[in-house]
């Protein structure tokens, strides 16, 4: 024991708290380091082509096998003449990307097989929407190129790694029994947390956690491993092991059960951080939270820089810095004896409060949205994680011994997790139980951070001044800094990009005018693409809800919008819908949603009928009363926008028929929205020399089939004089203006 205490001597400002905690000091550097100074590769351009048909080869890493698809990590990819590829695909069978090709049936697998496979390459696009999730920055944290959809595997080499592919079957073991003795919404949530597999994760449930701030849960939790590291050691230690002997069997364990899981983020955290904890048990040293956290951050930011940019690290070690802060900080604070339940209490609220606000701003900053209630939720919900966690793997331990033992430990898990669906469901219920809060600026987060570590500080006052204390800071960081609504001068026009579809958001005067929500290439385009983006803004209304016609491109966001019963969080006052005889099966279906979904009125406009806000004016010009149209494009709501000596024009899918009906209604315009994706049947020459626009937007998508927008129409808007934006390049086009001066914004500014 004396040798390996001189051993670990260097290690003693990990263990225990020297006061200044130098690891701490550290960790700050390196962030600070990776933020000026780290340039994250682009896998965008450096990455395998996007669209290529590709025949590789690959070693199989981890897969998740379900009877209708599949998906698999592949390393060290290389072509049929062994010219490497990349070094990591995520492979996908086609039908996960909604392919009419044909998935042949997978050979049997091992982990480590070498696997020959063809299909279709994706790489990763940058967000092109504020508020988007950014799948670059993540699957390059992951370490993986790009994405393929494969239709046919075929095994190369018999050759497998036995231990992983152990853990594999396993982990498949488990799998079986918690899919076999739980309904399969439950089942989904504990393979989540249990194995990392979020594949047959209920979106509902997941949307649910996350409203209610508890979405960690979903995820691998760290803390709860740790817990269980430092239960099975105490059991192991209490046996017949020596206190060395029952540190290395569990951190021999807790790594077996990483393999088991990937090693995600947070098991990556708690296993180290435990690590450090069992060594500070051997050579008889203080363990120190704070400085352990510190020391694994560091790992993790070594291995992987980039993760200091991912809402996934950030809020992992967010929560047991919380933690550390308003328990271990606080502990002198009793209001009870140390083993009494009104201090046990205490600490657990504390603890919850203290995730709350410590990850506050990553939450504001990821999803725009602060979940009210999270402290009381977590309070009520997380003391139960343990249990939920160590039964579910008890009880998939015994389901290979006897099934009635199992669905005896499972029925507990069951009604857990019933329990939390209710809470959450009940507070959810409640009045403001998340709030809409607008993308905050790096200033307002660096003064947040400052008071919360000024009002932290290690303290000895009793529980009457440190709840004032801490009351008074709440207010003020939360009331003053976070919840205070952003000003919004002028005029702004956002075309979002939706891909190949169309959506433009107006904003003036604290109203919200949506023209247009949809997309044909881009799946619940409104739950990833058009909702973060109004979240990201601040909007929490939709004043008017305007569908220029009735083409899916153009509508079924709005639609995924209109049957979600809360909105998505968001309140749609009007929906606005063209004035047309003989209506289309589409239209129908759209109008029957919309007065379904209790918004507080369905509006029909022709031409000559007007949207007035304040001094803003949307005059509509077509169609008129009346109008035979022959394409559903044909009835296209032409609206003109006007503010102060600003004049915009949005015309929907409007072609060259359309056009020539509003002939006698066109003036010169500062901004146009490019009619019909900017398709060569749009946009006439006629037209163009009527409206004059400075500004043309077009919105498409990413190699669309139609190649929008045409060369053609495109050349009729460069000679007209107009600067052209396309979705396709620029990501969100923002047009701003305050009646006179007009700015354009480009979100992905390099375009």
């Amino acid at each position: 024991m004396g040798k390996l205490k001189v051993l670990i001597k260097p290690l003693k400002g990990i263990l225990i708290s020297s006061g200044r905690r130098p690891l701490c000091i550290l960790l700050c550097s390196v962030i600070l380091w990776i933020i000026s100074f780290y340039d994250p590769p682009d896998i965008t351009d450096t990455g395998p082509a996007d669209g290529d048909r590709v025949n590789l080869i690959g070693a199989v890493e981890s897969m998740v096998i379900t009877p209708s698809k599949y998906e698999m990590t592949v390393s060290d990819v290389v072509t049929k003449k062994g010219e490497k590829y990349c070094n990591r695909l995520k492979l996908y069978s086609s039908n996960n990307n909604d392919s009419k090709q044909e998935v042949k049936p997978l050979p049997p697998l091992k982990i480590g097989n070498t696997i020959s496979f063809s299909g279709t390459v994706k790489s990763f696009r940058k967000p092109g929407n504020p508020g988007q999730f950014n799948e670059v920055s993540y699957y390059l944290a992951l370490g993986i190129d790009a994405r393929c959809f494969v239709s046919d595997v075929s095994v190369v080499s018999d050759d497998y790694d036995s231990i992983s592919n152990a853990l594999y079957e396993i982990r498949g073991l488990f799998r079986d029994a918690f899919y076999s003795l739980l309904p399969e919404k439950e089942a989904g949530i504990i393979t989540a947390m249990v194995l990392g597999e979020k594949q047959g994760l209920d979106e509902d449930i997941k949307e649910l956690y996350r409203e209610n701030g508890i979405a960690h849960i979903l995820a691998i939790s760290g803390l709860h491993i740790s817990m269980i590291g430092v239960g099975l050691f105490w059991l192991l230690r209490k046996t017949i092991f020596s206190l060395k002997v029952s540190a290395v069997m569990t951190g021999m364990i807790l790594f077996l059960y990483g393999q088991l899981t990937g090693f995600p983020l947070a098991t990556r955290r708690a296993f180290v951080m435990t690590l450090i904890l069992l060594v500070a048990k051997i050579i008889g040293e203080r363990f120190d939270r704070l400085n352990a956290l510190s020391a694994s951050a560091i790992i993790e930011l070594i291995i992987h820089p980039e993760s200091i940019f991912q809402s996934g690290f950030l809020l992992s070690y967010g929560t047991v810095l919380g933690i550390s802060i308003f328990v271990s900080e606080f502990e002198m604070i009793r209001i009870g004896d140390e083993k009494s339940l009104r201090q046990a209490v205490f600490n657990i609220i504390s603890g919850s409060l203290g995730v709350s606000l410590v990850t506050l701003p990553i939450i504001v900053q990821s999803y725009h949205e602060v979940p009210v209630y999270s402290v009381i939720v977590n309070t009520l919900l997380l003391p139960m994680m343990s249990l939920m966690l160590g039964m579910s793997l008890f009880g998939g331990g015994v389901f290979v011994i006897g099934m009635f033992a199992a669905r005896f430990v499972f029925g507990i898990v069951y009604y857990i997790l019933q329990a939390y669906q209710i809470v959450c469901e009940v507070v959810s219920s409640l009045p403001m139980s998340s709030i809409i809060v607008s993308h905050r600026s790096t200033i307002s987060i660096v003064i947040y951070y400052l008071v919360l570590v000024i009002v932290s500080k290690r303290t000895k006052d009793d529980f009457k001044s440190f709840s004032v204390r801490m009351i008074s800071a709440i207010i003020l960081i939360n009331v003053i800094i976070f919840l205070q609504p952003a000003s919004h001068p002028g005029l702004t026009i956002t075309n979002i990009d939706v891909g190949q579809g169309d959506c433009a958001c107006i904003r003036y005067d604290d109203k919200v005018v949506l023209i247009d929500g949809g997309s044909s290439d881009v799946k619940e385009v409104a739950k990833y693409r058009i909702v973060p983006c109004l979240k990201f803004m601040g909007i929490d209304t939709i004043d008017y809800m305007i569908i220029t016609h009735s083409d899916a491109d153009h509508v079924n966001g709005f639609a995924e919008m209109l049957t979600k019963p809360d909105h998505f969080g968001i309140d749609i006052k009007n929906v606005v819908m063209p004035l047309i005889t003989g209506v289309d099966k589409a239209y129908k279906e759209f109008e029957e949603k919309a007065s379904k979904a209790g918004i507080e009125r369905l509006i029909k406009i022709s031409a000559g009928d007007r949207i007035d806000i304040t001094d803003m004016e949307l005059m509509c010009l077509h169609p008129s009363k009346g109008y035979a149209w022959e394409d559903v494009n044909d009835y296209s709501t032409v609206l003109r926008l006007q503010y102060g000596s600003f004049t915009g024009l949005f015309t929907g899918d409007l072609g060259f028929h359309g056009e020539e009906a509003i002939d006698g209604l066109l003036t010169d315009v500062d901004y146009l929205k490019v009619g019909h994706h900017g398709s060569k049947g749009s946009s006439s020459g006629t037209f163009l020399q009527r409206v004059r626009p400075e500004i043309a937007v077009a919105s498409a998508g990413y190699k669309n089939r139609y190649h929008h927008p045409a060369k053609e129409a495109v050349e009729r808007l460069e000679n007209s004089g107009a600067k052209i934006y396309c979705t396709i390049d620029c990501g969100a086009v923002t047009t701003w203006t305050d009646g006179e001066c007009i700015r354009v914004e480009k979100h992905l500014a390099n375009s």
